[in-house]
């Protein structure tokens, strides 16, 4: 049972359902709590996460992700290695691949400075360089498919430790 006025709490639902792949409900959650504390930048980048990268293409809204990504990382004043992550993502899920290369370089420089790890933003970095089609550093067995890009998100959101 979910406390009705806890933006907090329905952030925390969120990832246990994201952990458990139940993404659509999460991305429920990660509203809920927006609804409930608007501007909140762990529930934006949660939802943002999402978003950009869910296997489940009835929740993918790279748009949205995208929206929701610059808007954390603005209110974090671009200092926080988990909303330059997200953004990366975003900017890939949404075709913006020099965005996500640059955005994943700049993770990676702070992550390094912070010592932080920035796994997302390593992986969005290598397959923007390299191209749709290829998830990290062997090739996508279905090159150039929908289906091969996002395998690549998986493989991201799943390091990036929020299943």
């Amino acid at each position: 049972e979910v406390n009705p006025d806890s933006a907090a709490a329905y952030d925390s639902l969120g990832l246990a359902l994201s952990r458990a792949g139940r993404v659509a409900e999460a991305a429920g959650c990660f509203r809920k709590a927006l609804v409930l504390k608007p501007g909140w930048v762990t529930a934006q980048n949660n939802l943002a996460w999402v978003l950009a990268t869910s296997g489940a293409e009835r929740v993918r809204d790279g748009a949205r992700a995208v929206e929701l990504a610059e808007a954390a990382n603005r209110i974090s004043g671009g200092k926080d290695v988990r909303c330059l992550d997200t953004l990366a993502a975003a900017y890939a899920e949404a075709g913006r691949f020099e965005d996500a290369v640059k955005t994943a370089q700049s993770a990676i420089e702070l992550g390094k400075v912070a010592g932080q790890a920035t796994v997302a933003g390593q992986k969005v970095s290598a397959t923007a360089e390299a191209g749709p089609g290829v998830t990290g550093p062997e090739p996508c067995q279905e090159r150039g498919t929908r289906k091969c890009e996002l395998s690549l998100q998986q493989a991201v959101f799943f390091d990036h430790g929020r299943a």
